[in-house]
């Protein structure tokens, strides 16, 4: 299916996982992804997530990590041809907008259901404008906005 499920199974799968290699740590992500959604596009929304996360992890702020991930899907062979691209644009678009708008036009735009490219777009840009804001004034933004809040408050 095309829910934010992704999500959910790839951050128990990172946090056992950062220590290794980035390759290393998303072949393990995909593949817990895949034991309940076995498509590409589930396996490029939860590896977008998961190499968001890794650099998190790693020490980078959420903005940069955002736009380092957008840099890496843009510029480096493609994982998973079908979707990385794609989920670099939509990434790339959370992220230039992030000041302009507020989360909850961001969720009007794109649109509030579990489907992707919705929650990876409002989640990102969520993901994004947080670090000034905080993790309360997050939570109630995406609250606020409606439609699938837990699939965006994931990203916090």
């Amino acid at each position: 299916d095309n829910q934010a499920n992704a999500l959910a199974h790839m951050v128990p799968a990172v946090a056992a996982t950062w220590c290794l290699s980035e390759e290393a740590s998303l072949d393990f992500v995909e593949k817990v992804i895949r034991t309940t959604q076995n498509t590409d596009e589930a396996a490029a929304f939860g590896t977008a997530g998961a190499r968001i996360l890794r650099r998190i992890i790693a020490g980078e702020g959420s903005a940069q990590a955002v736009n380092d991930t957008v840099q890496t899907l843009k510029t480096t062979k493609e994982r998973l041809p079908c979707c990385d691209g794609y989920f670099a644009d939509r990434l790339d678009q959370a992220f230039r907008v992030r000041g302009g708008i507020s989360h909850l036009q961001a969720v009007g735009l794109v649109g509030s259901s579990c489907s992707y490219p919705q929650n990876l777009v409002s989640g990102a840009h969520l993901l994004a404008g947080a670090e000034d804001l905080g993790f309360e004034v997050g939570i109630r933004a995406t609250i606020r906005a409606a439609g699938d809040q837990a699939s965006r408050g994931m990203f916090l």
